[in-house]
């Protein structure tokens, strides 16, 4: 009877399978195997107790509220939106969207990297309420870091 050896899991047998001898084609699968396990992290959860901030803004003249979350290091970890005007369909989109970021945020997207994904104008402003409340986040954690 022949024994059957286990699986071995994937990103291990594409760091380190030995299939083949070239050094460029290892460093590619190694590359890949890297890649795999940063796009299939865990949710990283904030902890109960953690810095936050609130502030009001403006975008084309609609009133939000931005609640800003910060993990232990100081990096975003989630994003709270809302309208002045509760119940509203804006409102709801805004807290939606909000959640969305902060799922986002918390699997490990970086949030320059969201803020530069949305929409904007050609001089680069902000033309959706997702890019402006990052760009107002982005700034209050840079203005957090530097009054620490």
């Amino acid at each position: 009877m022949e024994e059957t050896r286990p699986e071995l899991p994937l990103l291990f047998r594409l760091r380190d399978s030995g299939w083949c001898d070239s050094p460029a084609a290892r460093r590619y699968m190694a590359e890949a195997a890297d890649e795999i396990e940063r796009l299939t992290l865990r949710r990283s959860v904030l902890p109960q107790r953690r810095r936050g901030l609130s502030t009001q803004f403006e975008h084309r003249g609609v009133g939000f509220a931005a609640t800003l979350g910060f993990y232990p290091d100081g990096a975003l970890g989630e994003m709270f939106l809302s309208s002045v005007k509760a119940a509203a369909d804006l409102d709801i989109y805004a807290r939606d969207l909000g959640m969305a970021i902060s799922a986002a945020l918390q699997f490990g997207a970086a949030p320059e990297t969201l803020a530069r994904m949305m929409t904007r104008d050609a001089e680069g402003a902000p033309q959706g309420l997702g890019a402006r409340a990052l760009d107002l986040a982005l700034a209050l954690a840079r203005d957090g870091e530097s009054q620490s």
